[in-house]
């Protein structure tokens, strides 16, 4: 029987990535090329200082090198649209995970939503 992973909160990753060094004023992580990120963040763009959080505690911690957010993506830099679902469709597909960062403000997300629907849906 496989043993049950470790439940982590926010409080959790918080606390880990405080542990192993991250700082609020520290520049972001150099953004990974398109394609080379191993995780996709499905969050909602209220909850960016803890996706921060987040991406450090998942490189420091778990060795992941890329993990897409979209405000981080120059290519993402236009109206919401039907660009913005074919370009996230494409950086969905490209992850080998994705992450969907559960709090009060994503669960209101219509993006969130989708993005974590078309993982399930498109995942062979």
């Amino acid at each position: 029987m496989m043993e049950p992973k470790e439940l982590l909160t926010k409080r959790r990753i918080e606390k880990l990535a405080i542990e192993n060094g991250y700082r609020e004023d520290m520049p972001e992580e150099e953004w990974p090329e398109i394609g080379n990120y191993q995780v996709f963040i499905s969050h909602s763009s209220h909850d960016v200082e803890f996706i921060k959080k987040l991406k450090f505690f998942l490189r420091h911690s778990k060795g992941v090198i890329g993990a897409y957010v979209d405000w981080q993506d120059p290519d993402m830099q236009h109206e919401t649209d039907a660009r913005t679902a074919a370009d996230l469709k494409d950086r969905i597909r490209k992850a080998r995970k994705v992450i969907y960062v559960v709090t009060n403000d994503s669960l209101k997300s219509v993006w969130c939503g989708w993005e974590i629907g078309l993982r399930i849906v498109t995942r062979e």
